[in-house]
């Protein structure tokens, strides 16, 4: 697994807790989380800059770092 992927799948699994709050009638706590979610999105699609990619690639390679390329080949 790269950085990339996994930020995509914990986005995906955020969206999923915040619709088990939405149903279990906990709205607050939904509108929190989504408005946390929707900042982070507004910060990476201004500034293309994510905080949570970012952090996991400090744990996991990127999906498009070229010097993996390079060493494969050589």
């Amino acid at each position: 697994m790269c950085a990339e992927r996994v930020t995509r799948i914990l986005t995906a699994f955020m969206l999923v807790i915040i619709m088990g709050f939405l149903a279990k009638g906990m709205q607050m706590v939904a509108l929190v989380l989504l408005a946390f979610m929707a900042i982070m999105m507004t910060i990476w699609a201004l500034f293309d800059f994510c905080p949570s990619i970012w952090m996991m690639r400090k744990i996991l390679p990127s999906c498009y770092c070229p010097c993996e390329e390079k060493e494969s080949n050589g």
